[in-house]
């Protein structure tokens, strides 16, 4: 499994299935996003199928894989089986292969069931999910918007593309999409984003290659409308990569200092706001925790590291790679990256905080003792800019993961008295 060689698990995956054909490659890139969605609760299933002595890693990755089809009932059973057989043979643990084939037909045979009354243990092994997260949004969201998130993060999401201003009309946008052989529709909730009902290689249309066009979920947009940018304002997006929410900002004609500590996001930043065709930004390698500016902000973005558990249904990985104290830790961080920021405002500045994860750790707690720690700072509603469908009751802005059929997002808005 890419977690015990610690390594990426898109970039192992995206690796191992280069040299396949289109069908083929589409097949693997499934079975293995959908196995790690599921894996917590395959794994259930194992004691009862398999002897602990007759384990091993290559054995285990075989079976949680031909689970995971038999579950999805997509796949003809006798062709699982089947196949699950040859890859032990493959994998050279060929004594292996009548393991393998009788503990898949005892599945068929006798599958195993999981209680479901609710509880953090039982939801954690229904939606395969660590007990932790789950019992995270329980406290924060209640069983039922719980469900219905922890359910989101096993499907499959939609593609979402930002129609970019700066190099089109939406016309012309328009015109592109009616003459593509997929279905799309222009969401209801945020403009400019169009939702795309395609597994076809989005990379490959004109529109993306001539930068008319951003794949970007349309949540990581409420951070901008919230921050609400200006002409001529100046604004500091500091932790700006991939540069989706800079060029959006770019959009409104503020100029922007987009800066990121990484050398490799650096790199996309500077490509992708190329592409797009963004005039207003400069870019900055440097780390902000460090670097000695040498002028104030009206606005700052402030975008920061977290543990990205909105994004779950996309990056399906994380739920397994992040653990509890990770909020925690980077909770901490973030709040050195607020204190940082309140410093860097001119008078009546504002600090948009963001994150792309749900946990009290990252979010509401930073705000909290930032605030605490700073009288001269008071959060201003984001009901004033936002729908109050994005809003929870302390004015900050939170979408949960599927609720708007996007990503899972947190922001609020602090202005300097």
């Amino acid at each position: 499994m890419w977690q015990e060689k610690g390594e990426d698990f898109k970039k192992i995956l995206l690796k191992e299935i280069a040299g396949l054909g289109p069908q083929d490659r589409s097949l693997a890139w499934e079975l293995a996003v959908g196995t790690v969605k599921k894996k917590g609760r395959l794994e259930r299933f194992l004691p009862h199928l398999l002897h602990q002595e007759n384990s091993n890693s290559t054995l285990k990755a075989i079976l949680l894989v031909s689970l995971f089809q038999l579950e999805e009932k997509k796949w003809p059973e006798y062709a699982v089986v089947n196949e699950a057989v040859l890859m032990a043979r493959a994998f050279r643990i060929e004594k292996m292969a009548g393991v393998v084939n009788a503990c898949l037909r005892k599945f068929l045979r006798q599958p195993p069931t999981l209680k479901f009354s609710g509880s953090a243990d039982e939801l954690a092994a229904a939606y395969s999910y660590p007990e932790w997260i789950v019992e995270e949004w329980l406290t924060l969201f209640g069983k039922e918007k719980t469900i219905r998130a922890l359910a989101w993060g096993n499907g499959a999401p939609p593609i979402f593309l930002r129609l970019n201003r700066l190099k089109t009309t939406e016309a012309e946008f328009f015109e592109f999409l009616s003459k593509q052989k997929f279905d799309w529709e222009k969401s209801g909730r945020f403009e400019d984003f169009f939702k795309i009902r395609s597994t076809i290689p989005l990379d490959d249309f004109s529109l993306l290659k001539a930068g008319k066009g951003y794949i970007q979920d349309p949540s990581s947009s409420l951070a901008v409308q919230l921050l609400n940018p200006h002409p001529n304002e100046n604004i500091l997006d500091a932790c700006a990569a991939p540069g989706g929410k800079t060029a959006l900002i770019a959009e409104m004609g503020a100029e922007i200092t987009a800066m990121e500590k990484s050398p490799r996001r650096m790199r996309t930043l500077q490509e992708n706001l190329k592409k797009l065709g963004v005039k207003t930004a400069k870019t900055l390698a440097a780390d902000f925790l460090a670097y000695q500016f040498e002028q104030r902000f009206d606005k700052i973005l402030l975008d920061v590291p977290c543990t990205g558990l909105g994004t779950v249904a996309r990056h399906p990985e994380l739920r397994w790679e992040k653990k509890k104290e990770d909020a925690a830790r980077l909770g901490t961080q973030a709040l050195s990256f607020l204190e940082r920021a309140a410093g860097l405002l001119s008078s009546s500045g504002v600090i948009v905080y963001s994150t792309c994860t749900l946990t009290a750790e990252e979010n509401w707690k930073v705000v909290d003792r930032f605030l605490n720690a700073h009288p001269e700072f008071q959060r201003e509603r984001a009901e004033r800019w936002l729908s109050p469908e994005f809003c929870d009751n302390e004015g900050n802005a939170v979408v949960l993961p599927g609720e708007c059929e996007t990503d899972g997002v947190f922001a609020c808005r602090l202005v300097k008295k």
